[in-house]
């Protein structure tokens, strides 16, 4: 396994907590899962300007997993009216190997930690953002929301043609 840690651009707090982003990042986190499937997340949280996540899996998938969820945070949360951010919201990232059980135990108490070692919370599973505690204690499960806009601009796309005829129409000259 190891300790991801990414941080907002300039130390900003562009990722405040709300239900809405809880929501987006946690669909996010959900489509790399499937994504990448031998991506395993044992941990994260998300806090108002940096994100930890413990994961395991193939370097090169490990990698992709990351670049992925930070682009698309990036694109869907920096285009919200309250954030308003253009382009990446992210530094580089730190990533460490955890080889043995007591650094894996570490990095986990250490991940869910967050929150309450800033004095912000009582305890880990009463953070607002994103953390592993509460889903860990119940069924191991954040629920999130994916909007595929991919797939939403194709129908929206095909149905236009299919009312209008071709967009993209050849004039007589061209044929």
């Amino acid at each position: 396994p190891y300790h991801v840690i990414s941080r907002v651009f300039q130390g900003r707090y562009l990722l405040r907590p709300s239900r809405t982003l809880n929501r987006l990042i946690a669909g996010v986190i959900g489509r790399a899962q499937r994504l990448y499937s031998d991506t395993r997340i044992y941990a994260i949280t998300a806090m108002s300007n940096h994100v930890h996540m413990m994961l395991q899996g193939p370097p090169r998938q490990l990698v992709a997993f990351i670049a992925y969820v930070k682009r698309e945070i990036s694109y869907r949360w920096g285009q919200h009216p309250d954030v308003n951010w253009p382009g990446t919201m992210w530094c580089e990232y730190i990533c460490t190997a955890l080889p043995t059980p007591e650094s894996q135990t570490w990095c986990l108490e250490y991940i869910l930690g967050h929150g309450v070692k800033e004095g912000l919370v009582a305890k880990p599973q009463l953070w607002p953002g994103i953390n592993s505690a509460g889903p860990l204690l119940r069924d191991g499960v954040i629920k999130g929301e994916w909007f595929d806009g991919t797939a939403y601009c194709r129908a929206v796309d095909g149905e236009r043609r299919r009312r209008h005829g071709s967009l993209c129409r050849q004039s007589p000259a061209e044929h």
